[in-house]
């Protein structure tokens, strides 16, 4: 909730190695309340921050509208 809250307004000024350690954050206490936010990330400048997006997505069971076409 706050802290992802926190972490994306933040993570929008900041530059790549600092968006993905402000994302790592959101590890401790992932959920499927984070998704949007992650699936927010899929155009992120970064190739490193999109794969832990991604990554995070999956472990929550995230489904993307690119999934519901496979």
């Amino acid at each position: 909730g706050a802290a992802r809250a926190i972490v994306a307004v933040k993570a929008a000024t900041e530059p790549a190695e600092r968006r993905l350690k402000l994302i790592e954050l959101l590890e401790a206490n992932l959920s499927a309340e984070d998704g949007e936010f992650l699936a927010s990330l899929a155009n992120d400048r970064s190739d490193r921050v999109r794969a832990l997006a991604s990554a995070y997505l999956a472990r929550i069971g995230w489904q993307t509208d690119a999934d519901a076409l496979v």
